[in-house]
């Protein structure tokens, strides 16, 4: 090439052929990890219940999401009918607790008020201030 086309004219940079397919697939590569980070598994499959706007993965929690809104249909909890089955949801009541209510109600007759329950062999006041806003006796008392 003569000088006057090099003083004359513009110089051209040539990129080669390497350098291009280089910058192509660090930009495909930048454009796959941000398209993953973004939209995969990474963040959880989550499903959003429009009622309470709460996020909770799909899968997992359905049944535990159906489990605790049973429990919530269950309470309060009447120690004069239920039996020992639906008295063992309650909070440090175990099969051998719920066997002693049950026995107790039977001997005894109905609960007037939750502190009866302190005359249940296990029961103490520990107990009883655990499951107090959980039960009612019968007749509506708390």
């Amino acid at each position: 090439m003569s000088e006057e086309k090099r003083e004359g004219g513009s110089a051209k940079h040539t990129v080669t052929w390497p350098v291009l397919l280089l910058a192509v697939g660090f930009v495909g590569f930048f454009c796959l990890a941000l398209g993953y980070a973004l939209g995969s598994g990474a963040h959880g499959d989550y499903t959003v219940y429009t009622q309470t706007g709460a996020a909770f993965p799909s899968q997992e929690t359905e049944e535990a999401v159906e489990a605790i809104q049973a429990e919530a249909e269950v309470f309060p909890i009447d120690v004069n009918s239920a039996d020992a089955e639906t008295l063992e949801l309650l909070p440090g009541i175990g099969p051998e607790k719920a066997a002693a209510i049950v026995a107790w109600r039977e001997e005894n007759g109905p609960f007037t008020q939750p502190e009866d329950l302190l005359e249940v062999s296990g029961i103490g006041e520990a107990t009883l201030e655990e499951i107090r806003s959980l039960i009612i006796c019968g007749d509506g008392t708390e």
